[in-house]
């Protein structure tokens, strides 16, 4: 049966279900996710709120969860969404985003950094209008 392990630092206390369990944490939890004990990881939208000091740890760890051959699935913004958040904020028809978080992240980073950590990229694909990456590494 597949299972999932889900990390959210807003939640106050563990939600467990059938097939998953949702933890309160962030990653990395070294702690609470074992070594190659997953067929596959994903961040979705994560990778341009980890501080660039940061990231070559994270990407560490991902690979550290990953079972042999696993797989790390992510998505990443195009920068130009760092743009279109700040005018729609500024025009108030967004409210509650947290778009300084974003560090300024570039695209271009996320190939050669998860390379350099022994992945192999399998996919990369732009969508939702190229505003969007879609990056599939394997372990």
């Amino acid at each position: 049966m597949a299972w999932g392990v889900g990390l959210d630092p807003c939640l106050t206390s563990a939600v467990e279900a059938q097939n998953y369990r949702l933890l309160p944490s962030t990653f990395p939890a070294p702690e609470l996710v074992g070594e190659g004990c997953f067929d596959a990881v994903t961040a979705l939208a994560v990778l341009e709120h980890v501080p660039t000091d940061e990231l070559g740890h994270v990407v560490q760890e991902l690979r550290r969860c990953l079972a042999p051959s696993g797989r790390a699935i992510l998505t990443v913004p195009s920068p130009l969404v760092d743009y279109i958040l700040r005018v729609a904020m500024t025009l108030r028809i967004l409210h509650g985003m947290e778009a300084e978080q974003h560090h300024h992240f570039d695209v271009g980073l996320v190939k050669p950094l998860f390379e350099s950590h022994g992945f192999r990229l399998v996919v990369h694909e732009r969508f939702q209008w190229g505003l969007n990456n879609l990056f599939v590494f394997e372990s």
